[in-house]
């Protein structure tokens, strides 16, 4: 419950799973650009990632984690307040690398740099990411009560 109203929990699952698999396409796209040392596109492709993950980490940390925090399940309130605290700091270390690099034209001498900065960040989004997929939504069902299940 969270301000008096009832959170479905279901809504929480599958979405944010298949978010997190974009993410870490977009975050792939973005290495594998800069470790080719091309300059060319990488600004798009960062821009892109950037979308993904601000709205991303925003609706997690300000409903997602609420919302599990505030279960009647006591596990999964456990679980979810433990890995926000444990990824408190990520939207904070992205501003931080956007801050820096975002919305600029990369020159290739500017693209070592840059992938050091993003590796460095990615691999903790990586980790919080495995994190949540494996305690917090794996736990939760993938569909409403009361909806039929299509199976193929």
């Amino acid at each position: 419950m969270i301000d008096g109203n009832v959170v479905d929990m279901t809504f929480l699952g599958s979405p944010f799973r298949n978010q997190h698999t974009i993410i870490r396409a977009r975050l792939a796209d973005v290495i594998e650009r800069a470790d080719e040392g091309a300059a060319h596109g990488l600004s798009v492709l960062f821009e892109r990632l950037a979308l993904a993950l601000r709205s991303h980490l925003l609706m997690e940390d300000n409903v997602v984690y609420p919302a599990m925090i505030a279960s009647r399940d006591q596990g999964l309130r456990d679980r979810a307040a433990r890995l926000q605290q444990a990824g408190r700091d990520q939207s904070g270390r992205f501003e931080s690398l956007y801050e820096k690099w975002g919305g600029r034209a990369f020159t290739d001498a500017d693209v070592p740099a840059f992938a050091r900065d993003l590796r460095a960040l990615a691999a903790s989004l990586n980790e919080r990411m495995d994190a949540e997929d494996a305690e917090l939504y794996a736990h939760l069902p993938d569909a409403r009560p009361g909806r039929r299940r299509v199976t193929a």
